[in-house]
C-alpha cells in the first residue's frame, strides 16, 4: 500500500483484512487474494478494495485510508474490481457474485454512504469490471462479461438501468455527463444521448483516461503486446500538422513514449492549448539516437558504475542510453588524443561525442545493426550517389530493401543529375532530422507504411 505525497511515493501501514465469512454450500478452490482497485475522495482519504478469489468465488474487504494508515471498512461476499468516488461518503464499487455451484455471475454494486456499504439492486449484465461516478446522480458501470455479453448500466440518483451500446466494456472513465468514454474490445463514447463507437480495438483495452475532451488515452495489451491508443483532434505537436509527411510516425511514437517535445514559449510562441513543438526539421545527435534506438529495441538498460567514454559521465542525460547501444554495437567512440579537445585521461579512455549531429547513412547503420538487417545480394545500387565501394552501402541498402528509406527524386537540384537508370538520390551524408528519424524508427520497429 502507497501513498503519493506530491514528491515520492511511501509506503502505509495495514493489518491485512480477513476476508467476510463465507456463504454457505460452496466447493473448496485454493485462494489467491491481493489489492484490486483504489479510489481517491479526498485529501487524504481513499478506499481500497482487497479481493479474495477461489477461483469459482470471491470475497472483498473494503479498506479506508490515510497517508499514515488503513482500517477495515465492511466486506462483501463479491468479487470487486473497481471502485469510484466523489467524497468519503459516495462511493461506488462494482463487480460479481458467483454462487459457485452453477458457476453463474452476476452483477454486483454497492454504495458507500455515510450509513456504511449497502448493496444495491442492479440488472444482471454479468460480471463488472468498471465504475465512474461523475455526479451523484450520473454514474456508470460496465461489464464485458461473455456469458452474458456484457453492457452498460447507469444510476440517475435512484435506479441503476442498462442504457443500449455497441458491446459491453471493461473499463469506464468520464469527465462530464456528455463526455464519457468505455473501452474494451471496442471504444465507445457517450456524447449526452447515445453510446457510439469511436474505435475498434481489436484486442483487450482495459484502462482508459480522458484529460480533455480532446485529448483521451486507452491502454491494454495486442496480441500479448501493449497497446497503446490515442485519441485527439488535434495534433500533438504546434509544428506537426496531420498532413505532414512524418506526422503518422511521430505520432507513433509518442504514444509508444520514445520522444517528447519542447515546451512552447522556448522560445516558439503558445498556441490555445499550450501544444509543444516537435522541431521536425531539426538535427539530432549520437546522443539523442541511441536513447530513441534502444527505447524502441525495448533492451535492458546497461547500467555502469564506471563510464566507458570520456565524455559520457556516469548520471548524464545519455549514458545510459550510450552504454546500452554500445553494448549491442550500435556504435562506437573515437579514440582520445585526436584533437586538442579531446585529451587522454589516465585510464585513455575514448570519447563518444554525443552532442555530434548524425548523418543519414549513419542512422541507416544503427538501424542496420539493431534489427540485425541484411542487405540484398545481386541487385545493383538502388541509389544513383551510392555505388558498392561506398563505406555505408550495405547499411542503406539493407534499410531500403525493408522499405524504410527511397531516397529523393533524381533532378531535383542542379547536382543531382539523373542518370541512365533513373534512380534517386539518398545523401548518405546529409544530416538526419528529427522528423526522418521518427519516420525511420516507426518503421523499423512495425509503424505505418510511409
Amino acid at each position: 500500500m502507497l501513498h503519493w505525497d506530491g514528491g515520492r511515493w511511501n509506503s502505509v501501514a495495514f493489518t491485512y483484512p480477513a476476508a467476510p465469512p463465507a456463504a454457505p454450500n460452496l466447493v473448496p478452490y485454493p485462494t489467491t487474494a491481493g489489492f484490486f482497485a483504489v479510489a481517491a475522495v479526498g485529501a487524504d482519504t481513499a478506499y481500497v478494495v482487497h479481493t479474495t478469489s477461489d477461483g469459482g468465488s470471491g470475497s472483498t474487504t473494503f479498506m479506508r485510508c490515510n497517508s499514515q494508515s488503513c482500517i477495515g471498512d465492511g466486506g462483501v461476499y463479491a468479487i470487486i474490481r473497481a471502485i469510484s468516488g466523489r467524497s468519503a461518503e459516495d462511493v461506488w464499487a462494482v463487480g460479481g457474485g458467483n454462487t459457485n455451484v452453477t458457476s453463474t455471475f452476476y452483477s454486483w454494486i454497492s454504495h458507500r454512504t455515510a450509513a456504511g456499504w449497502q448493496m444495491v439492486p442492479v440488472p444482471d449484465i454479468g460480471g463488472l469490471s468498471g465504475v465512474v461516478a461523475i455526479t451523484a446522480t450520473d454514474v456508470w458501470a460496465v461489464s464485458e462479461d461473455q456469458r452474458t455479453g456484457g453492457g452498460i448500466l447507469h444510476w440517475d440518483g435512484t435506479t441503476w438501468t442498462q442504457v443500449p451500446s455497441p458491446a459491453g466494456a471493461y473499463a469506464v472513465a468520464g469527465r462530464a455527463g456528455n463526455d464519457v468514454w468505455a473501452v474494451g474490445r471496442v471504444i465507445q463514447h457517450w456524447d449526452g444521448t447515445a453510446w457510439r463507437v469511436v474505435s475498434s480495438s481489436s484486442g483487450g483495452l482495459n484502462g482508459v483516461s480522458p484529460s480533455a475532451a480532446d485529448d483521451v488515452w486507452a491502454v491494454g495489451s495486442l496480441y500479448s503486446a501493449a497497446d497503446i491508443q490515442h485519441y485527439s483532434t488535434l495534433p500533438t505537436f504546434s509544428d506537426v500538422p496531420t498532413d505532414y509527411v512524418f506526422a503518422p510516425a511521430i505520432e507513433r511514437l509518442i504514444c509508444r513514449a520514445l520522444i517528447s517535445g519542447y515546451t512552447c514559449g522556448s522560445p516558439e510562441p503558445c498556441d490555445a492549448y499550450n501544444r509543444p513543438y516537435y522541431r521536425p526539421g531539426t538535427g539530432v545527435s549520437r546522443g539523442q539516437v541511441l536513447k530513441i534506438v534502444t527505447g524502441a529495441a525495448g533492451w535492458s538498460p546497461v547500467i555502469l558504475t564506471t563510464a566507458t567514454f570520456a565524455d559520457v559521465p556516469v548520471g548524464s542525460t545519455f549514458a545510459t542510453a550510450i552504454e546500452t547501444g554500445v553494448a549491442h554495437g550500435l556504435i562506437s567512440g573515437y579514440t582520445c588524443g585526436s584533437s586538442s579537445a579531446e585529451p587522454c585521461d589516465v585510464q585513455r579512455r575514448p570519447y563518444f561525442r554525443p552532442s555530434s549531429p548524425v548523418s543519414r547513412g549513419q542512422l541507416a547503420k544503427i538501424i542496420t545493426i539493431a534489427r540485425n538487417y541484411h542487405p540484398p545480394f545481386g541487385t545493383p545500387p538502388t541509389f544513383a550517389d551510392l555505388p558498392a565501394t561506398t563505406t555505408l552501402y550495405s547499411y542503406i541498402e539493407a534499410v531500403a530493401a525493408q522499405n524504410i528509406v527511397g531516397g529523393y527524386n533524381r533532378g531535383t537540384i542542379p547536382t543531382e543529375p539523373c542518370d541512365g537508370n533513373g534512380r534517386p538520390y539518398f545523401r548518405p551524408s546529409a544530416g538526419a532530422t528529427r522528423g526522418q528519424l521518427a519516420k525511420f524508427i516507426s518503421l523499423a520497429y512495425g509503424g505505418p507504411a510511409q
